[in-house]
């Protein structure tokens, strides 16, 4: 089987029965190879989307990643990439670790045609060494046989586009290390490479991860991080269902750390909780469910920060608490509250 639109779209499983008719729907216009088709299909979903937000729905993964793959075969990269990480983001939270696998690869996919072929080995790594990580999972000699092709394919991807497989990085918590584009692959550990990145001050308000800068050249790993001289070690926001969770740090950025302060985001899986530190970068946009850095203006025009989840079909911004002494409820997103950066990391308390 080689890894394509088509193929990869057979592979997914649907529940819903709608979503799967559709899903055939799709496939069988890209047999007859019916661009038609596919762009009434699509004006279709986002006709839906657009009078409903899906508000009833609970199978936006399945919608994101099938909207996805149309995009992906009119060509229209940045749509399919943008399509697919939103896919991703609600696998992940679902723990729906084969759609994860599947979406993965068809980001990998839509970032090489795209050109962008670092971002695109990327995803075919972690969707490797997911699908590596899960095949004792899988109970039944016809899924285990997709499975292992798949598997195949996306090894032969990752010598095709010369990227040695595996490799290690070094043990050291802070050791400067070398490297260049063949060997930018991060081990199970949680670490930095990072350059100087600023403390601002406090937010108002979670798993083990690894950050590594997005050029080659010198750099430093570093397991734990040392902010007014106490230690703390390195979380990522985005969970752990893939067990390549790196965290990329683009030079073009600009990155900061802003303490929690509060209880109001202390109710995530990863919790917020008070004197943790967030990493973000600055940024006036999100994706639907990002962390992110939020002004909050009141009412004698002063200006604090919050950190919260990004609601993206409501356009809120929401907070999940174990304080049941305090009502939390969606804030808008508006002149009062605009999104100034996403969180991409976090620093909790060595213990």
């Amino acid at each position: 089987m080689t890894l394509s639109t088509r193929n990869l779209a057979n592979q997914i499983e649907i529940k819903d029965q709608g979503l799967d008719d559709l899903r055939t729907q799709i496939i069988k216009s890209i047999d007859l190879n019916n661009e038609m088709m596919l762009r009434s299909i699509l004006n279709r979903q986002l006709s839906n989307r657009q009078e409903d937000y899906c508000l009833s729905c609970d199978s936006e993964g399945d919608c994101f990643i099938l909207n996805g793959i149309i995009y992906l075969r009119l060509k229209k990269h940045e749509k399919a990439i943008e399509e697919f990480q939103n896919a991703n983001w609600h696998l992940r939270s679902k723990n729906e670790t084969w759609k994860s696998i599947i979406g993965m690869t068809l980001l990998g996919l839509a970032l090489e045609e795209n050109g962008k072929m670092h971002l695109a080995l990327h995803e075919y790594k972690k969707a490797y060494e997911t699908l590596a990580a899960n095949l004792w999972r899988i109970n039944t000699h016809d899924q285990l046989m997709k499975a292992n092709e798949i598997k195949n394919e996306l090894l032969e991807k990752l010598k095709e586009l010369a990227v040695p497989y595996p490799s290690t990085a070094p043990s050291s918590n802070t050791a400067p290390h070398k490297t260049n584009a063949t060997n930018s692959s991060i081990d199970k550990r949680d670490y930095l490479t990072l350059f100087s990145i600023p403390i601002y001050g406090t937010v108002e308000a979670g798993l083990n991860g690894q950050l590594h800068i997005d050029h080659f050249g010198m750099f430093t790993i570093v397991n734990q991080v040392e902010i007014n001289k106490k230690a703390f070690d390195i979380y990522n926001v985005h969970g752990v269902v893939d067990p390549d969770r790196q965290i990329t740090i683009k030079t073009n950025r600009e990155y900061g750390w802003l303490r929690v302060q509060g209880l109001s985001m202390n109710g995530w899986d990863l919790p917020f909780n008070e004197n943790d530190f967030v990493l973000f970068y600055r940024a006036p946009n999100a994706l639907h469910q990002d962390f992110v850095i939020a002004s909050n203006m009141d009412s004698s025009g002063e200006i604090s920060l919050m950190v919260k989840r990004f609601d993206a079909a409501r356009n809120q911004l929401l907070s999940r608490s174990t304080d049941t002494r305090k009502s939390y409820d969606p804030i808008p997103v508006d002149e009062q509250h605009q999104i100034l950066g996403i969180v991409i990391a976090m620093a909790k308390p060595t213990t």
